[in-house]
C-alpha cells in the first residue's frame, strides 16, 4: 500500500536478510507541497525456501498522487504493480519421511505459479461543506496467473480484467442538535 506523501520531502529505505538465501528490500520516496503530494514505493523480495522448488520471488511498485485543486476539490490517482513467481514443492507423505526421504526435498520439481497484477484508479472529492462531500472514484485491476501443476497433468492461466465505478455521498451534519454521518 503507497502512503500519500506528506509535508516536505522524505525516504525511507530498509533491507533484510535471512537464512535460505532470503532477502528484501522496500524504498519509498514521498514529496508534499500545500497543494500536492506524491508517493512511490516499491518492494523486492526473494527466497530460496527451506525446501526444493520452495524458491519465491515477489516485486511491488506503487504510486500514489494527491492534489487539491481548490479549497472544495481534490483529485486523487494512484496505481500499482505486482509480480511473483513461487514454486510449489507439494506435500511429502508419512510413509515417505518414515523411509528416509529428506523433508526438504520435493516430489514435485517443476510445479510452479507466476502472477501479474495491476491497477490504475482515480478519482475526485468535492466538498459541499467543512466536513460533507461528494467522492467519485473509477478504477481498472487487470491480473494475470499463470500456474503448472506438471505432477498431477494440470497446467493452466486465468486473466480476471475489473472495471470499478463508486460514487459516494458523506454527510457529516448535525441532524435533531446530533452530529450525524450519513
Amino acid at each position: 500500500i503507497t502512503k500519500n506523501g506528506g509535508d516536505g520531502f522524505s525516504v525511507a529505505s530498509v533491507a533484510r536478510a535471512g537464512s535460505y538465501g532470503t532477502f528484501e528490500g522496500y524504498t519509498s520516496v514521498s514529496q508534499g507541497t500545500e497543494r500536492l503530494s506524491a508517493a512511490v514505493n516499491g518492494n523486492y523480495l526473494t527466497s530460496d525456501g527451506y525446501r526444493d522448488n520452495s524458491d519465491s520471488r515477489r516485486k511491488d511498485l506503487g504510486l500514489n498522487l494527491d492534489y487539491d485543486a481548490s479549497d472544495h476539490l481534490r483529485l486523487r490517482l494512484s496505481a500499482g504493480y505486482h509480480e511473483d513467481e513461487t514454486g510449489q514443492p507439494g506435500a511429502l507423505y508419512r510413509f515417505q519421511l518414515e523411509g528416509g526421504v529428506p523433508r526438504d526435498t520435493t516430489n514435485n520439481p517443476d510445479d510452479q505459479v507466476k502472477t501479474k497484477d495491476w491497477y490504475l484508479q482515480g478519482g475526485t472529492q468535492y466538498f459541499l461543506t467543512d466536513n460533507s462531500y461528494v467522492d467519485l472514484d473509477a478504477s481498472f485491476r487487470k491480473r494475470e496467473a499463470d500456474f503448472s501443476y506438471i505432477s498431477i497433468g494440470i497446467v493452466g492461466k486465468t486473466e480476471i480484467d475489473t472495471v470499478m465505478f463508486s460514487p459516494k455521498l458523506v454527510l457529516v451534519e448535525s441532524l435533531f442538535g446530533y452530529e450525524s454521518k450519513v
